[in-house]
């Protein structure tokens, strides 16, 4: 099915850029679409931000589910965020955007006569939508990973074994290629407001954490089979207090709310619990803060990573070419087994799934390569 609305959405490119209507043109009302979940966002923001620096006077939408948007409050990257929840992406079926909202929303996304579009993730809708639209030009992802499969048939074909890199930072920047000159990668995506520092100074103050001297874990993910053990969790912040004298806040959702429950029972003095009791946006505001996070394959990892906080991902099921985390303090564990890469539908070892095949051993090494460069021991 994926493939299929490639194929569409290359067609409906194809269809709007024949005629190089933007030969020339200067691009002043753009619309990025990207509809499907928090950790892909995340890894959308470089892309986005040069998109920001090369039409710098240009008005950015952005159009994507309502999961998505508190990661640009006070965020340059773009002018103004439209809510558009996907069928086809939303994991609560109740939180699904009605047709005749959807007809409304792209009428008035018409009126505002879009030069560009760029579709980072589409559902059909939003494809044929953008013909609606109209627009000077489009780029779209279903073009761009048509020309990858293409690429890897061709290799298989001719008996190449050729990596072909595709990150989905690396499909992203490929998406937008032919509109930027100059490609960076910028990394300053978290903008706070003077009132989101004040509740971070208040929620410190409360729980008797310092800035910059706390570690975050995300014991939660999407997929049960994706969620490293809980006493695993238990160990790491025993470890994280008895080296480096370190206080632990859980984050996650309310769904996840046991798991964090089960861990802060363990110990109170060391975890912080605020699974399911602090909004999307204080999570964020807490990672970006935070000495170090230790997170399963999910939205906190990448927020972390791209938020230059060291990073500890702990890898299982999920495809680490596509979705490891990416940053200059980062590292993440993975033990492949002979059914990786996983479909996440069911799994072979559920007594033993392979993200818990990372010890607690590896990880505190791993904290120690990051901790150990800082002055935290000479401080306790």
């Amino acid at each position: 099915m994926e493939y299929l609305r490639f194929i569409i959405s290359s067609f409906v490119t194809l269809l709007i850029n024949v005629f190089k209507r933007s030969r020339g043109k200067m691009f002043r009302n753009i619309l990025l679409i990207r509809l499907d979940h928090l950790g892909d966002m995340v890894l959308t923001f470089s892309a986005m931000e040069n998109i920001r620096s090369e039409y710098k006077e240009a008005n950015i939408t952005l159009l994507t589910g309502e999961w998505n948007v508190d990661l640009f409050i006070n965020s340059p990257l773009v002018d103004k965020v439209l809510v558009y929840n996907s069928p086809v992406y939303s994991r609560d079926k109740k939180i699904v955007t009605s047709p005749k909202e959807r007809k409304k929303l792209f009428k008035e996304l018409k009126k505002n006569k879009i030069d560009l579009v760029v579709g980072f993730r589409d559902d059909i809708c939003s494809i044929f939508y953008s013909l609606y639209i109209y627009p000077l030009m489009r780029v779209d992802r279903g073009t761009i990973r048509l020309k990858i499969k293409i690429e890897e048939i061709l290799n298989y074909l001719l008996n190449k074994n050729n990596e072909i890199l595709q990150h989905e930072i690396e499909t992203n920047k490929k998406i937008v290629s032919s509109l930027i000159k100059s490609y960076k990668y910028f990394g300053d995506y978290f903008k706070l407001s003077e009132e989101e520092l004040l509740w971070l100074m208040d929620f410190l103050k409360n729980n008797s954490l310092e800035k910059g001297k706390y570690a975050i874990i995300h014991p939660g993910a999407s997929w049960k089979f994706k969620r490293w053990k809980a006493g695993n969790f238990i160990i790491i912040g025993r470890f994280l207090f008895n080296e480096y004298a370190l206080k632990t806040i859980i984050i996650g959702s309310k769904d996840e709310s046991e798991i964090g429950e089960v861990i802060q029972n363990e110990n109170r003095n060391i975890f912080c619990n605020q699974v399911g009791k602090i909004s999307l946006r204080e999570s964020i505001i807490l990672i970006i803060n935070s000495v170090i996070a230790v997170c399963n394959d999910s939205s906190p990892m990448h927020i972390a990573a791209q938020a230059h906080v060291s990073t500890i991902g702990l890898m299982g099921p999920g495809e680490i070419v596509k979705f490891s985390p990416q940053g200059g303090k980062v590292k993440f564990y993975h033990k492949k087994l002979e059914c990786y890469p996983c479909k996440q539908i069911t799994c072979k070892y559920p007594l033993m799934p392979c993200v818990d095949l990372n010890t607690p051993e590896e990880i505190e090494e791993g904290i120690k390569a990051f901790l150990d460069k800082t002055n935290l021991k000479e401080n306790q």
